[in-house]
């Protein structure tokens, strides 16, 4: 069972979260891909079986079915690549978080910033986008590279869960038992 934080430092890590919230937060664009791609595809179906009904110009007809073929093409790379780009923020940051933690030293850093890296990771680590979350660091080198500071970052994942503001990353929680 991980530490428990105390009141400074529930604190600090409000602190943080407040301004990991504060910052840019990625959006998955992956779902207005889907909403271009739909139209798309249905343009590029309709459009040659109703341009002779309506006697449309060979021109008009031509453009509409670039303009279809361009939703579709474009709605799908977004589609298909806009996910990843989002969890390339959740990445770095997560990355810029493990980094911090790696470099503490307890005896010329202020424990502030520990419960401050531990903060950004655990916001980080898991990207939310799409059905299910997805891990944005690997956990198990995750653990090696933290090392001696896991039991801290523990308790703050504790409290973080507590919260509500972030999932389970390196701790197992009641309903994982059976």
């Amino acid at each position: 069972m991980p530490a428990s934080l105390g009141p400074e430092e529930r604190a600090v890590v409000d602190e943080a979260v407040a301004d990991v919230l504060a910052g840019p937060r990625p959006t998955d664009r992956g779902p207005v891909g889907c909403l271009m791609a739909m139209p798309g595809f249905l343009i590029l179906v309709v459009a040659p079986l109703m341009a002779p009904r309506l006697d449309l110009p060979v021109v008009v007809g031509t453009m509409v079915l670039i303009a279809g073929g361009a939703l579709l093409v474009i709605g799908l790379v977004l589609h298909f690549s806009a996910g990843r780009f989002a969890r390339g923020h959740y990445m770095t940051a997560a990355e810029a978080g493990m980094r911090g933690l790696e470099a503490w030293d307890p005896e010329t850093d202020d424990r502030e910033d520990a419960l401050r890296g531990a903060t950004l990771v655990l916001l980080n680590a898991m990207a939310a986008l799409g059905a299910a979350p997805t891990a944005s660091i690997d956990i198990e080198k995750g653990r090696e590279r933290i090392g001696a500071l896991m039991p801290m970052v523990e308790a703050v994942e504790e409290y973080l869960v507590a919260q509500g503001s972030s999932y389970r990353v390196f701790t197992k929680g009641p309903e994982d038992d059976g």
